[in-house]
């Protein structure tokens, strides 16, 4: 009697617990909403699963980020001087960092709780009178990291500052290393669009191919934002056409997928594969008469896309147009079989 009591104490118990498994929301600038498990935060962005697929979203994305991510630590007299100092360094005071460095320059190689250095900090003011002040007259790893696996010019790269960028990599900054996501630099600038700097950096021998995390490359990145330009110049580099990310997607299969056919038609012309199939056997033909782009459709059959083509459901692109109510595929693809 007494086990059975006991029993029916602790299911209540459970039952009165809160529901762990309710959904983080969260609310973009642009009105849309995401709904997800939050994997990861930075002091940048976070990730959040969104069933299945890990998404970025940067905090200039989000409404009311102010609780997203603080880390905690206990002040001292120690931790205010440094963050005093960093903040200097951030805001680009350069006379008031000047003088404080004078005064104690034992600072110079403090770091903030995010594991930023001094002269990240300095990047961090867009000001190249800054950053040239402390690479004159202080060493610095210029390849060091902080939390998020992120170096100096990583920073630059994602503030968006071409001649701090150049400065950095004239003092020996490594175009190619990768953050905690293993994402370079280049995959960055790529990543927001920046012709500029995606120019900087491949003219520093930036290497074309390097893959994220989830194997995806600048040139995927490129084709996914639908940025031409960026498209042209990293293939002009001899970024690799058929590439596959952890989807075993290429990225004209991503390119096809945005719908832009100026993209997809450049890859076609640079050796992309027009049958590869992905991790679910769909071909870009597939994916084409997937949305019911027809131009798209008409640019892959005329290089050579097979329309008998089947994925793992054993479909064809003519199967899945009329799933979806594409007519004028259909009737395409009916005289191309």
């Amino acid at each position: 009697m007494f086990i059975c009591a006991r029993l029916i104490l602790f299911f209540a118990l459970i039952l009165a617990l809160p529901n762990f498994a309710t959904a983080d929301v969260l609310f973009l600038t642009n009105g849309a909403k995401i709904e997800g498990t939050i994997i990861i935060t930075t002091k940048k962005y976070i990730k959040i699963n969104v069933k299945g697929k890990i998404r970025k979203v940067y905090y200039s994305e989000i409404k009311n980020t102010e609780k997203l991510y603080k880390p905690t630590i206990l002040p001292t007299e120690k931790t205010n001087e440094i963050e005093q100092v960093f903040t200097l360094a951030r805001e680009g005071k350069l006379k008031n960092l000047k003088l404080t460095l004078k005064n104690n320059n034992s600072l110079v190689n403090s770091k903030n709780i995010y594991g930023d250095s001094l002269l990240m900090a300095g990047v961090e003011s867009g000001k190249l009178e800054v950053v040239n002040y402390l690479l004159k007259n202080f060493k610095f790893d210029l390849n060091e990291k902080n939390n998020d696996g992120e170096t100096a010019l990583m920073i630059a790269v994602d503030q968006g500052y071409p001649e701090i960028i150049k400065t950095l990599i004239k003092n020996g900054a490594d175009v190619n290393t990768k953050n905690n996501d293993d994402e370079s630099s280049l995959y960055l600038a790529t990543e927001k669009g920046m012709i500029e700097i995606v120019r900087i950096l491949l003219d520093n021998n930036a290497n074309v191919n390097l893959k994220n995390k989830e194997k995806k490359t600048p040139l995927m990145v490129a084709c996914e934002k639908g940025n031409l330009e960026i498209v042209k110049l990293l293939l002009d580099k001899n970024a690799n056409v058929n590439s596959k990310n952890e989807d075993k997607e290429t990225a004209l299969m991503i390119a096809v997928d945005g719908g832009y056919y100026e993209i997809s038609k450049l890859l076609i012309f640079s050796d992309a594969n027009i049958n590869a199939k992905n991790k679910d056997g769909w071909t870009a033909l597939m994916i084409a008469s997937s949305h019911g782009y027809l131009p798209i459709v008409k640019l892959l059959l005329q290089n050579e896309a097979n329309p008998s083509a089947k994925n793992k459901s054993m479909e064809t692109a003519l199967q899945i147009a009329k799933q979806n109510g594409h007519t004028e595929v259909v009737e395409l693809l009916k005289t191309s079989d």
